[in-house]
């Protein structure tokens, strides 16, 4: 399994939820050439600084009264609703409002997510 990541959200403390673009090129994959080039992104980092990255997998996942995609507004509005959770607990938050919005639905693709604080 590989995890492909579309971009990267961090938030900084009184702030709102800034999202990072990555390149859209897979990693990993035989037929990705060794030489590929991606971009490089330089952030000022500062203390208090939360760090996600997550698969396609989250925004794709069909849920919710009317059956659409989670989607990537609902995740940066989640993600801006648990800062105020440990770091610790805020994947448990993620992973059950996913539950809860996918319901009797079934899984689509994998579900993957990460989180790290400065």
């Amino acid at each position: 399994m590989w995890l492909v990541v579309t971009a990267m959200w961090v938030y900084s403390k009184g702030n709102s939820i800034q999202k990072i673009k990555g390149n859209r090129k897979g990693i990993g994959y035989r037929s990705i050439p060794k030489d590929t080039k991606w971009t490089n992104k330089i952030l000022d980092l500062q203390p208090g600084h939360c760090f996600y990255l997550s698969s396609d997998g989250i925004f794709d996942q069909i849920g919710g009264p009317k059956q659409r995609g989670f989607g990537k507004k609902k995740f940066m509005k989640l993600l801006e609703n648990i800062q105020t959770v440990p770091m610790k607990k805020q994947g448990e938050e993620i992973y059950a409002h996913l539950l809860a919005y996918q319901g009797q639905g079934k899984r689509r693709d994998d579900v993957s997510a990460i989180g790290f604080k400065i």
